[in-house]
């Protein structure tokens, strides 16, 4: 025979079991949320994606080179092709001041250092004497 006192207990454990069911309702809803989230932010990605090969592709006809389906991949041989030709820049911008220099001493007479905006100063001051 059922009593007051598990009349009571049976109330206790559908009040726990229908706080359980509406916490697991609304962390459902959550997943959901962030289930569609989620998918909102891959098609983003994805077309984002194709935006960056259509550029690259775009970009690799100017630059040179195949960009297939590994944007990452062209862009490094991109990057290191861009150094390659800015470490040869350099040297060449390296080669032309020494030579400025080098000029400038002969018509001074005076050793010069520096880069060609002063060489070109010195030698300037040098022909108005």
């Amino acid at each position: 025979m059922a009593t007051a006192k598990d009349g009571k207990a049976a109330e206790r454990e559908l009040a726990t079991a229908e706080s359980a069911y509406a916490d697991a309702k609304s962390r459902l809803e959550r997943v959901r949320e962030e289930k569609e989230r989620i998918e909102r932010r891959a098609v983003a990605a994805a077309a984002d994606a194709a935006c960056a090969l259509e550029r690259a592709r775009e970009l690799s006809k100017r630059a040179g080179g195949e960009v297939g389906d590994g944007v990452e991949q062209w862009a490094a041989r991109a990057r290191a092709a861009v150094f390659a030709e800015r470490t040869h820049a350099e040297g060449e911008r390296q080669r032309v001041q020494i030579e400025a220099s080098e000029l400038a001493s002969a018509v001074t007479g005076e050793p010069l250092v520096g880069d060609v905006p002063r060489v070109r100063a010195a030698v300037e001051a040098a022909f108005r004497r």
